[in-house]
């Protein structure tokens, strides 16, 4: 950026786009707004949606409340059910 003239020129396709320093502070205003309005659903995303990987694949929502080990042994239930559905399947088509 050239400070005297107030002006910043990038390249772009073969061109030179040029922008003063006040359409640029405005612009960086404006991301910083953008920012602010998407924050919220971000960390509520995050917290309360997301499954963890390094949290057993659970939200941190549900371990801060305490719910991590009743939704990891409904898991295991869920789980236990599904294998002995299938070996009977398995089974009947075996034999």
């Amino acid at each position: 950026m050239n400070e005297a003239e107030g002006f910043s020129c990038c390249p772009y396709k073969g061109a030179s786009k040029c922008k003063s320093s006040k359409d640029m502070e405005q612009s960086d205003l404006q991301i910083k707004r953008d920012i602010w309005i998407i924050l919220p659903d971000w960390v509520q995303h995050y917290n309360h949606e997301r499954y963890h990987e390094s949290l057993d694949n659970v939200t941190p929502s549900d371990v801060y409340q305490g719910r991590r080990d009743d939704i990891l042994d409904q898991r295991a239930i869920i789980k236990s059910r599904t294998m002995m559905r299938r070996k009977v399947q398995n089974l009947r088509l075996a034999g």
